[in-house]
C-alpha cells in the first residue's frame, strides 16, 4: 500500500489524507479491514511533512479523526487512528482512555483487556486506567479474583492511592468479604497520606461499612477519630450525627451538629440536618428549625437547597401554604434556572394553576431539567394521560440517569398501572366465573 500511494503521487495523482481516510472506511465496510489498516499506515503522516508539528501535535489530530470514525462506527478505522496516536505519545493518559473507551462501547471484552493491559504498562501511575481494568474484570467478566489481581498491582504501582484502596474496599464489601474490606480499611487508616494518617474519606467510609454491618458503637468511635484528624469534614459530622440519631442521643445529635456548622459554616447539608432534627417528633422545634434555615441563607443565599427546605418546611411541617409560595416566589428571584424550586411551585400551586406553572417552568429553569420534567411526568399521571406520563418519566431519566427521583417516581408509576391493571383483570375474570 505505502509503494502504492508512492507510486500513484509520482503519477501525478493526488489524494489528501481526508479522502484516503475515506478509502479506508469504505475498505471496513466491504469487509477488507487488513486494507484498512494499511491504507491509514501508510497515508496518516500526509500533511505533516513540510511542517514542524510535534508528535503530541500529530496524535492530537488522529486522535481526533479517530472519535470522528468511531461515531460512525467504523471501528477499525478508529482503532488504527488510536493505534497511531499511542504510537506517538505512548505516555498519553487521556489517549489510552479514548481508546479504552472504544474498546469498551463498540469492541470485546478481550480486546480491551489487551489493550489496558499495555496502557498500564505505559502509564502505571494513571489511577483510572487501573480502576477501569479491574473494574472490567469484575463486572464484564465476573472475574473477583483477577479484580482483586488488578488492584494489588494497581496499588504497588500507585502506593498510598486513595482510589485504588476504595476501589479494593468496594470489591471485596459488595462480594461479601467484609473481613477482608475491614482489614483494608484499618490498614489505609494507619497509612499516612501527605502527613496525615489515612484521609477524610477513607475514615468516612470505613464509619460507614460498620454502619452498614450494624457495629454502630464502634462506627461511632470511628467518626471520632478522624473528626480528631479532619475537623473541616463535612461528611464525617453527618455520619456522627446521623449515628448518634440511630442510637436515639437526640441531644449529642444536636450538640454534634452545632458545633459543625462551626467548624463547616459553608455546608448545606448539615444546616439541613440541623434543621430537620429540630422539626422532627422528638424535638417539634419547627420555629427553630425556620431560624437555623435562614441563618443558613446568610452563608449560601444562592442555595436551591435551602430554600426548597423551608419552603417544605412551611408547606409540609407547619401547613403554612401562602407562606411556602412567598418564599419560593423569593427563591426564584433568587435561583430562576433551578429545576428543583419550580417543580416545587408546581407541587404547591392549586391543581387548575398547575398546567400554567409548568408552563413556565419548562421556559425558565434549565433546558431538560429532569426535576421539572418528572414533576410534569407526575402530572400526566393524576390526569390519568399514562402514555403521556411515560414519554416524560423517561425524558426525565435520559435528561439525567443520575436523578434518582426520576426513576423512584416512574418505578411508583409502572408499579402502580400493573396492580390496577391485575385487578381490573382478577375482577373481569370473577365476573366471568360467577356468569
Amino acid at each position: 500500500m505505502a509503494k502504492a500511494v508512492q507510486s500513484l503521487s509520482q503519477h501525478g495523482t493526488t489524494m489528501d489524507r481526508d479522502a484516503w481516510l475515506d478509502q479506508a472506511e469504505l475498505c471496513e465496510t466491504d469487509g477488507y479491514p487488513a486494507v484498512c489498516q494499511a491504507i491509514i499506515r501508510a497515508t496518516a503522516h500526509m500533511g505533516f511533512e513540510d511542517s514542524m508539528e510535534s508528535a503530541e501535535d500529530q496524535a492530537d489530530v488522529w486522535a481526533s479523526e479517530a472519535d470522528k470514525f468511531a461515531h460512525r462506527h467504523a471501528v477499525v478505522t478508529a482503532r488504527a487512528l488510536f493505534e497511531l496516536a499511542l504510537e506517538a505519545t505512548p505516555a498519553s493518559m487521556d489517549l489510552w482512555r479514548s481508546a479504552a473507551d472504544l474498546e469498551r462501547e463498540q469492541g470485546t471484552i478481550e480486546d480491551l483487556e489487551a489493550l489496558l493491559k499495555r496502557a498500564v504498562q505505559y502509564c502505571p501511575q494513571a489511577e483510572v486506567l487501573w480502576l477501569i481494568a479491574a473494574k472490567e474484570k469484575w463486572i464484564k467478566q465476573g472475574d473477583v479474583q483477577g479484580a482483586r489481581l488488578i488492584l494489588e498491582e494497581a496499588f504497588r504501582a500507585n502506593p498510598g492511592s486513595e482510589s485504588i484502596v476504595l476501589a479494593a474496599v468496594k470489591l471485596e464489601s459488595e462480594t461479601e468479604q467484609y473481613t477482608r474490606a475491614k482489614l483494608l480499611l484499618e490498614r489505609a487508616r494507619t497509612t499516612e497520606f501527605d502527613g496525615q494518617m489515612g484521609t477524610s474519606r477513607i475514615w468516612m467510609k470505613s464509619a460507614v461499612l460498620l454502619r452498614q454491618l450494624d457495629d454502630l458503637d464502634t462506627a461511632l468511635t470511628l467518626t471520632k477519630q478522624g473528626l480528631a484528624i479532619f475537623p473541616k469534614s463535612y461528611k464525617l459530622w453527618l455520619i456522627q450525627a446521623q449515628l448518634e440519631i440511630q442510637q436515639h442521643q437526640y441531644e449529642a445529635a444536636r450538640q454534634t451538629l452545632s458545633t459543625a456548622l462551626k467548624q463547616c459554616p459553608g455546608s448545606v447539608e448539615l444546616w439541613v440536618s440541623a434543621a430537620r432534627l429540630e422539626s422532627s417528633a422528638h424535638f417539634n422545634l419547627q420555629i427553630r428549625a425556620r431560624a437555623i434555615l435562614e441563618r443558613a441563607r446568610v452563608y449560601s443565599p444562592k442555595s436551591p437547597t435551602l430554600w426548597l427546605e423551608q419552603a417544605r418546611l412551611e408547606a409540609d411541617t407547619i401547613g403554612n401554604l401562602p407562606v411556602a409560595r412567598t418564599l419560593l416566589a423569593r427563591a426564584l428571584q433568587e435561583c430562576p434556572k433551578s429545576g428543583q424550586l419550580w417543580a416545587e411551585s408546581i407541587l404547591l400551586e392549586p391543581r387548575p394553576q398547575r398546567k400554567a406553572k409548568s408552563v413556565d417552568a419548562l421556559k425558565h429553569a434549565d433546558k431538560d431539567d429532569p426535576a421539572v420534567t418528572c414533576m410534569i411526568a407526575r402530572l400526566f399521571w393524576s390526569e390519568r394521560r399514562v402514555e403521556k406520563a411515560r414519554t416524560w418519566f423517561e425524558r426525565a431519566a435520559k435528561a439525567d440517569p443520575d436523578y434518582g427521583d426520576a426513576w423512584a417516581w416512574w418505578l411508583k408509576f409502572e408499579t402502580d398501572l400493573a396492580a390496577r391493571t391485575a385487578s381490573g383483570l382478577i375482577r373481569i375474570m370473577d365476573k366471568c366465573g360467577r356468569l
